[in-house]
């Protein structure tokens, strides 16, 4: 059945195309369904277009904004993958690093982090770390990296695996402001995530032989 699936996608039968993609996992036939008006297709489009910049790098910022209208649309959707578009749209903002874009993933990340995702928690958290390491002002740079501490233990806390490979890199903040409540909450999180669930005492370990 895949085979035949993927031969009426190749062979331009539309309605194959997004079943093409779940059973190849290729992102072309995502396209190609959202090209032909499938709201499925519209998220998945975008990551394809983006991750297919470096093969086309001459029409690499036409594939940018090509994948913006698609994240955008399937924002608009308000599905149970609207958040993951949410989050794509607010890193491909984010890759442009000046002061506009970022502020722009920002809000985007901030408003995936409002419903508890995990992403946006973590992208939120790590552009207020770039804050917080940014001018002159300390009480800024404080309030970022308070922030910063607060949205990466929620990321961490609701199980986002890159969040939580940033533990040490970012200790030194709550080593800074330790006596803070978003700082005792990230440490709280970080001797949870370091103290081995499984670890069974030697006499359960006798029980059980």
């Amino acid at each position: 059945a895949e085979k035949y699936m993927l031969i009426a996608a190749d062979n331009g039968e539309k309605r194959a195309y997004w079943y093409a993609f779940q059973l190849s996992g290729n992102g072309k036939y995502a396209l190609l369904a959202a090209e032909s008006g499938d709201e499925r297709g519209f998220g998945e489009a975008g990551v394809y277009l983006m991750n297919s910049r470096k093969e086309n790098p001459q029409v690499a910022e036409e594939y940018r904004q090509r994948a913006i209208n698609y994240y955008q649309k399937a924002i608009d959707l308000q599905d149970a993958n609207s958040l993951n578009a949410i989050c794509n749209l607010a890193a491909t903002y984010a890759e442009k690093k000046d002061a506009e874009n970022i502020e722009k993933a920002l809000t985007l990340y901030l408003e995936a982090a409002r419903w508890h995702f995990p992403r946006g928690l973590r992208g939120a958290g790590i552009i207020y770390v770039m804050f917080s390491k940014m001018g002159v002002d300390d009480e800024a740079k404080r309030k970022y990296a308070l922030l910063a501490l607060e949205h990466l233990a929620s990321a961490i806390f609701y199980g986002d695996k890159v969040a939580t490979s940033f533990m040490e890199t970012i200790s030194p903040l709550a080593e800074k402001y330790s006596d803070t409540p978003e700082a005792k909450f990230f440490n709280g999180i970080k001797l949870i995530m370091l103290t081995p669930s499984d670890k069974a005492s030697p006499k359960v370990i006798a029980e059980a032989e």
